[in-house]
């Protein structure tokens, strides 16, 4: 019978972070042996083969190939795929390295072949806006009164990043913010940057009414990568600072402008508020 070599793959620091720089590239690294009759050189040609991965993962652009060479008595050698870094946010990844012809009447064996873990290191952007203050008093007559908010970003920072945001909610109207619409804009974030101020200028009036309350929401704008959102809204009150005038109650409905809110009523008339003499 003709004696021959079985060469066999496996993993050996091939599991690991795929990495981050900008043009960096991590050694996956597999171990291959050789088993039975060891006296003679023999090559291996080798591939590898995308399982999750896709071309842009390696190194090359695409899924290497090369060839090992045995010396006489060699048993052991080592070989290493190169995974390019990228900053995506993306599942973990997988491919395989095959072994796929030996010279010299030699046998690939059982284990083949061997798969490598490329696992993502890459972290999300995550945006929250928050109101800097909950109330707000609405101000002077046809004066604008700055209402601000915060957006926040945590996690990966070191790219620029745009956020859109627009006021909601149905309490108040375009008008009470002195615009003919809803604001709205975009937040910018430079490198590094990890919180913008969104100023809302809400504008006052002599109006005698109930506290109102409005809301700015963020949204990813179209096409954005690496980046979501996580507290989408925040609100303020604002509070109605006119005076109230003293005496009887109005009745309600007197004014399209007037909602008659007792307990602020009382809160402006402390003398009207009735006493309870203590046992």
């Amino acid at each position: 019978a003709v004696v021959t070599s079985v060469f066999s793959i496996v993993p050996q620091g091939a599991d690991q972070a795929e990495g981050t720089s900008a043009f960096g590239q991590t050694p996956f690294r597999f171990l291959v042996a050789r088993a039975g009759f060891t006296v003679d050189a023999a090559t291996v040609t080798w591939r590898g083969v995308n399982g999750t991965t896709d071309g842009s993962d390696f190194a090359t652009g695409l899924p290497p190939t090369g060839t090992i060479v045995f010396a006489p008595g060699e048993v052991l050698k080592s070989l290493a795929v190169e995974i390019a870094h990228d900053d995506d946010t993306e599942a973990d990844e997988t491919f395989r390295v095959e072994l796929v012809s030996v010279t010299g009447g030699n046998v690939v064996g059982p284990l083949g072949s061997a798969e490598g873990m490329v696992r993502n290191d890459d972290e999300a952007a995550v945006f929250s806006v928050a109101a800097v203050r909950g109330v707000q008093p609405e101000g002077s007559d046809g004066l604008a009164s700055p209402v601000e908010f915060t957006v926040t970003r945590t996690g990966d920072a070191h790219r620029p990043a745009t956020i859109d945001w627009t006021v909601s909610g149905t309490d108040m109207t375009a008008g009470d913010f002195g615009t003919a619409l809803l604001p709205s804009g975009r937040a910018s974030f430079a490198a590094g940057e990890t919180v913008r101020t969104i100023v809302v200028n809400v504008t006052g009036d002599r109006a005698l009414e109930r506290h109102e309350v409005f809301g700015v929401e963020i949204a990813l704008p179209p096409g954005a990568e690496h980046a979501q959102i996580g507290t989408g809204a925040a609100t303020v009150i604002v509070a109605n600072d006119d005076p109230v005038p003293r005496g009887a109650a109005p009745a309600i409905g007197t004014s399209s402008d007037f909602l008659f809110d007792p307990v602020y009523y009382l809160w402006a008339n402390p003398d009207l508020v009735p006493t309870v003499p203590l046992a």
